[in-house]
């Protein structure tokens, strides 16, 4: 109903499922522990140690909540918990949350948004190059040449229709993960001690991707790959898919 309107700056969408990305930069920030495998636990469970007010220092670390510089667009709106919403209500334009995954490959700097590929985006660091890496190293290969996360928001939290979002790099490998990580691995690099045993291999050191992908489909039931399948399409042609 509202056809002018520019979505990707100035609608804001719930994050649902996506609540455990910031969740989870916040908890690299604050040098707490996770899960062995941080993707698949409970996402309240996840984010226990990190507390209501880690995740909105999350959300305002990564610039989620202030306005765009330069275009119109609207700053996100954080879940408010004592009217019993969820860190999944935190809502925000999809051109916030691309930039926040642009800082996973930029050592922890988050761009400024431009809109001439000829000019030169500001950069501010907001977490740092081994909290982005650590991060970036637990988004899972989605396509041949994509990496990345899907999420759903219910229509709880939208108020609305189901939600679909995908959010990635392309064209991007999976980086390897050292074996011996430990569960309760100290999320502060500097922290950490070295495993038993052979000193694992580093991982290879990949090369920049060149796009951030970011998608956010209403549907009318629940579907988890509706976001990633219009993600695909552009990219086919972008990146030379046959």
């Amino acid at each position: 109903s509202a056809p002018l309107l520019n979505r990707a700056t100035q609608g804001l969408f719930p994050v649902g499922e996506l609540a455990r990305l910031v969740g989870l930069i916040g908890i690299y920030n604050a040098g707490t522990t996770v899960p062995g495998d941080p993707l698949a636990a409970p996402l309240e469970e996840m984010l226990a140690p990190l507390g209501e007010a880690g995740y909105l220092a999350s959300a305002h670390q990564l610039g989620l909540i202030r306005p765009l510089n330069g275009f119109p667009s609207l700053p996100g709106r954080l879940p408010d918990f004592d009217g019993n919403e969820t860190v999944r209500e935190l809502a925000v334009t999809p051109l916030h949350l691309a930039r926040a995954v642009a800082a996973l490959e930029l050592d922890g700097n988050l761009p400024a948004p431009i809109l001439s590929p000829a000019g030169e985006s500001d950069q501010t660091q907001v977490i740092s190059p081994d909290t982005a890496r650590n991060i970036r190293s637990l988004l899972p290969q989605v396509d041949a040449q994509i990496i990345g996360l899907t999420g759903l928001a219910s229509p709880e939290e939208t108020g609305q229709a189901w939600l679909s979002w995908f959010v990635g790099l392309a064209p991007a490998e999976a980086t390897p993960v050292s074996e011996g990580m430990s569960a309760m691995l100290p999320l502060d690099p500097s922290q950490a001690q070295a495993p038993a045993g052979p000193t694992p291999t580093p991982p290879v050191e990949q090369a920049k991707a060149r796009y951030v992908v970011v998608s956010v489909v209403v549907t009318g039931e629940p579907d988890g790959e509706a976001a990633l399948r219009v993600s695909r399409a552009p990219l086919r042609v972008i990146l030379g898919h046959q």
